[in-house]
């Protein structure tokens, strides 16, 4: 996945292929195989305005970074009834710089 926010606010087509196309296909492939799959997305599906949150808490991210992740969320559950999502904040080490 494309992690960082800003290079998807610039480049939003590629947030989407990464973010959303490949967990649909990977999901589709491993539901095909009958392969649980797990997908890792973010807590930049909230807005932050009311931590913690809960399994139930209503989403409603803020940039492109988010709202991808989000997508690609409902696309991996989608495709396969045998997949499941994981929410992770980044919670240490340093972004690194791909570029």
């Amino acid at each position: 996945a494309e992690r960082r926010p800003d290079v998807c606010e610039r480049d939003p087509s590629a947030a989407r292929a990464i973010n959303v196309d490949a967990p649909a296909r990977i999901g589709a492939l491993a539901a095909r195989h009958g392969a649980w799959t797990l997908g890792i997305s973010t807590d930049y599906v909230f807005d932050g305005s009311a931590a913690p949150y809960r399994e139930d808490a209503v989403p409603n991210p803020l940039n492109i970074y988010g709202r991808t992740k989000l997508e690609g969320e409902a696309a991996l559950l989608a495709a396969s009834p045998l997949s499941c999502v994981l929410r992770l904040p980044l919670l240490y080490g340093p972004i690194a710089d791909w570029s």
